[in-house]
């Protein structure tokens, strides 16, 4: 196995350790508890590829993600009223924002994540903009975890209007961000 290290901001060497991992899962937890234990954990990226594990296997790499990583949502964008209350940077690729609040158009999370979190508040019939995902961010930050999003942004949003036509709260500052050359209506 080769591993390259390159240097950190603050000058430490940082490893990415990659782990595949199908089923087998004494040996899975093991490798897992193994990296816990060592203490390098602040020095590592750890990426896990789950080649389609059975369910005992699955939710133990779930659980210690979600352990591991506090981020429970990670989105591609968001609405700009939701500025960042701290950063993850990612060397030689982007940073995570933590936020407090995350709009619908764009989440990442497992399936684990929603249904132990979710599901997302209902909206009245006719109505719009009624923050669907904050009841939703409360229940996650009452468990510790954390909403993030990536920075620069990996997707574009163009709504400044609601189902209705009616524009949203923030258009002007949603529109600011619009690339040149993408509609944004």
């Amino acid at each position: 196995m080769a591993v390259s290290g390159i240097e950190s901001e603050k000058g430490r060497s940082v490893v990415n350790f990659t782990l595949l991992a199908r089923d087998r899962f004494n040996l899975t937890k093991q490798c897992l508890m193994s990296l816990k234990r060592s203490g390098c954990m602040r020095d590592l990226t750890v990426t896990i590829f789950d080649d389609a594990s059975k369910k005992e296997t699955k939710e133990l790499l779930e659980t210690w993600c979600e352990d591991n990583y506090s981020y429970k949502v990670l989105g591609g964008v968001n609405h700009p009223f939701h500025q960042p209350v701290a950063s993850l940077p990612i060397p030689g690729c982007c940073e995570v924002k933590q936020i407090e609040a995350l709009a619908l158009q764009s989440m990442l999370m497992t399936w684990y994540v929603f249904d132990k979190y979710g599901p997302f508040c209902s909206t009245p019939v006719g109505r719009a903009c009624m923050g669907e995902d904050v009841e939703f961010a409360w229940r996650i930050a009452a468990d510790k975890g954390k909403l993030g999003v990536v920075h620069p942004a990996v997707v574009v949003n163009t709504g400044i209007t609601n189902s209705f036509g009616e524009k949203i709260p923030g258009w002007e500052m949603v529109k600011e961000q619009c690339p040149s050359g993408v509609l944004c209506e």
